[in-house]
């Protein structure tokens, strides 16, 4: 006979009681739930990193949401130090995030001890970009299936994980609409020589070293900030008395983004140690902030696509209620051609196009869908309308969509 502790995304922990040998068990106790999981499911994907390695990751969502790329979707990992990121019940996430309509990711990247020590080796020192890669393929993946897109796609990390939203925010700005960096490491040059840092050189290699110092700063935040980038909105989250990774960290990230005349928002709390908060009331706090940073963005997302759209095309009809559908002469004028011509343009190259939705006879197409290919396949389009028409104007006219230009 023993006792289990069992939890999930969707079931708080709970203590159960059986026979190891037959299989039975019965619930005897367990937390009371803190949101209303019936209607929420959770799946279980795969992506291709860049060397070929498959990188598990769960989605955990309301049942029956559209694969359309509008799910404002928050993305988590941390990748290091061999700890595994193994499914827990989190009442802030239920409640704040997925029963608002929100679809939590949490991705099992190297660096972490999902699979062992093997996983974790794969991503020390030297190595370590393949846990950024990861995460990155991750997002990738995300949006490949329509389940977001980079406009509606948030992610966030403490610690070691906030150093891997500091390396994503500067290595990959395109993917993401906000990123939320907790109590992180972002000088990667001077990390040793602060606080608790020289205990993780076996971790993260030695700056001094010819070597591994010149990774690191192949791949340090701060370093690798450069004038001129787009870059997401960041939200560092700090403590004053965190003991263990100082916040000079996040002081001077933010600093030299103001210094740049970048955006970011700020956040530190005088106690709390390395949780950023110090009792309940504080992590409240806390936790409010981030998440409404996130849902902001996922909102400012929606009116800034709205906003492209009515510039491309001000004659259709737009509501931020949607699905809101354009019609063929609706996307014919926003590219500057005649029906007949557009029809040839989807005939004679139909993977240069969206697929139209129907209703009845007619051909339509969802704002949303139109968005997100244009700025993800423009060239597509651009190559297409060159070979139709043949016409300087017409390209160009793509090329504006495709960027989300009037």
């Amino acid at each position: 006979k023993i006792f289990v502790n069992v939890a999930g995304f969707l079931e708080p922990d709970g203590l159960y009681f059986g026979d190891a040998s037959g299989g039975a068990f019965t619930r005897e106790k367990s937390l009371p739930p803190r949101f209303d999981a019936s209607g929420m499911q959770v799946d279980q994907f795969e992506a291709t990193s860049k060397d070929g390695t498959k990188v598990p990751y769960f989605v955990v969502h309301k049942k029956g949401i559209k694969h359309d790329g509008t799910n404002p979707t928050l993305l988590y990992a941390y990748g290091g130090f061999q700890v595994s990121m193994t499914p827990s019940y989190s009442g802030t996430v239920g409640k704040l995030w997925v029963e608002r309509g929100g679809v939590y990711v949490l991705a099992n990247i190297r660096g972490g001890g999902e699979f062992g020590p093997a996983w974790h080796q794969a991503g020390l020192k030297t190595k370590r970009q393949v846990i950024y890669d990861d995460f990155a393929a991750v997002a990738e993946d995300l949006i490949a299936r329509k389940i977001t897109t980079s406009r509606r796609l948030g992610i966030e990390g403490g610690s070691n994980g906030g150093l891997l939203m500091g390396v994503e925010l500067t290595q990959r700005p395109e993917l993401w609409n906000a990123v939320v960096v907790q109590v992180p490491l972002l000088d990667m040059l001077r990390y040793d020589k602060l606080l608790a840092g020289a205990s993780w050189v076996g971790e993260y290699g030695d700056p001094a070293d010819a070597t591994e110092g010149a990774f690191l700063r192949k791949i340090s935040p701060y370093q690798n900030l450069k004038q001129g980038t787009k870059y997401p909105e960041p939200f560092f989250v700090t403590s004053t008395k965190d003991d263990r990774v100082h916040p000079g960290h996040a002081r001077k990230m933010a600093a030299k983004m103001e210094a740049m005349g970048l955006p970011f928002l700020y956040y530190e709390n005088i106690d709390g140690g390395h949780a950023a908060a110090s009792n309940q009331r504080e992590r409240a706090k806390r936790i409010a902030l981030e998440f409404t940073r996130t849902a902001e963005s996922a909102e400012a997302a929606l009116h800034s696509a709205l906003e492209d759209l009515r510039r491309i095309l001000p004659g259709a009809r737009l509501t931020e209620a949607g699905p809101d559908y354009v019609g063929l002469t609706d996307v014919a004028d926003m590219l500057g051609m005649s029906r007949q011509n557009l029809r040839k343009l989807m005939l004679n190259h139909p993977t240069s196009f969206p697929p139209p939705v129907h209703e009845g006879s007619a051909s339509v197409w969802r704002l949303a869908d139109l968005l997100g290919w244009f700025a993800d396949r423009g060239h597509a389009l651009d190559a297409a309308l060159a070979e139709t028409a043949g016409a300087a104007r017409q390209v160009n006219l793509a090329k504006d969509a495709a960027q989300g230009r009037p």
